[in-house]
């Protein structure tokens, strides 16, 4: 494990980033360039060294939206991050006077680091920012991808869950299959579901409720389960079917169908999908033309010889 991976797992949260970045800035930082610049009240300070609140609301705004808002609606997750700063500055300032940044691996770490961010930082402000859709263009979208935009059918399941190892004897089948058995007639006799679940379903996470998985669409269970689930007749106790994980006996107390969701509801979802395919097709088309331009070649070839002779 080199340096700034014992670093990431030494340092919490983001201050492995802010303590990579403050080696490449020095005292004219902008940081530094503001205290003279307005009255701005000074919220931290490390020596001369100090972040006024202005300072903050511009780092603040280097954030993706989601975060900015965490940070402005929640004080103390804003003075979470300023302390990490505080203590990345405290920390870096403490490894440039022993010289720890102009170790050769550390060196290479820092600009290999430096030069990836301001890579994605370079596309992100200079190809991708102002990239905008029309309400025409969102609707086209929306028609174009219309099943992104449905409830799926869904079902309210309780089940009974008796495992089956990965790669299970026949014996081991044969012996989960017996107790799914037995426990189905002790429900169709009339035994409690619930109360039949809380004592031998081997689902303990279900178990602790009584067998009830809640309202589950096809796409969140096992396939042969799903099949068995969304065939089943509402009310009725079915079983026993084979899944991945064992032997269900399960029952499905209601249904609800699929359902489309209008476009005004999901026009939110349907922009920052656009804008995603959008963003990224640009992304790329730039990206392969820069590599293109610089003549960039990677030997892959030769690169997985090397490796496989090395393994």
């Amino acid at each position: 494990m080199n340096v700034l991976e014992r670093l990431r797992k030494i340092l919490p949260g983001n201050i492995f980033l802010v303590f990579v970045a403050v080696f490449f800035l020095g005292p004219s930082s902008s940081w530094s360039q503001t205290e003279a610049d307005n009255k701005s009240p000074v919220i931290a300070k490390v020596g001369q060294w100090q972040i006024n609140f202005q300072d903050i609301e511009r780092i603040v705004g280097y954030y993706p939206k989601n975060v900015q808002e965490a940070l402005l609606q929640d004080p103390q997750k804003m003075m979470k991050m300023i302390n990490r700063m505080v203590e990345a500055k405290v920390l870096s300032d403490k490894a440039k006077a022993e010289g720890f940044d102009k170790e050769p691996d550390i060196a290479e770490q820092l600009d290999l680091f430096f030069k990836d961010k301001l890579a994605v930082a370079y596309v992100q402000q200079r190809v991708l920012k102002g990239i905008s859709v029309t309400d025409e263009e969102l609707k086209q979208y929306y028609q174009a991808n219309i099943e992104k935009y449905q409830v799926p059918e869904q079902a309210k399941v309780s089940h009974i869950l008796f495992r089956v190892p990965i790669q299970p004897t026949e014996v081991q089948v044969e012996q989960a299959k017996n107790k799914a058995l037995d426990c189905l007639s002790r429900l169709k006799e009339g035994d409690d579901f619930s109360a039949v679940a809380s004592s031998v379903s081997e689902d303990l996470k279900s178990r602790q409720k009584g067998g009830d998985l809640g309202w589950v669409s096809a796409q969140g269970l096992d396939p042969a389960f799903a099949k068995a689930v969304f065939n089943a007749i509402k009310g009725e106790v079915s079983g026993p079917v084979r899944s991945n994980y064992g032997f269900h006996i399960f029952l499905v107390e209601d249904k609800r169908s699929a359902e489309q969701l209008s476009f005004q509801s999901v026009r939110g979802r349907v922009e920052q999908d656009l804008l995603k395919e959008m963003r990224s097709a640009k992304g790329t088309e730039f990206v392969d033309k820069a590599l293109e331009e610089a003549g960039a070649f990677v030997d892959q070839k030769t690169l997985i010889d090397l490796m496989l002779k090395e393994n």
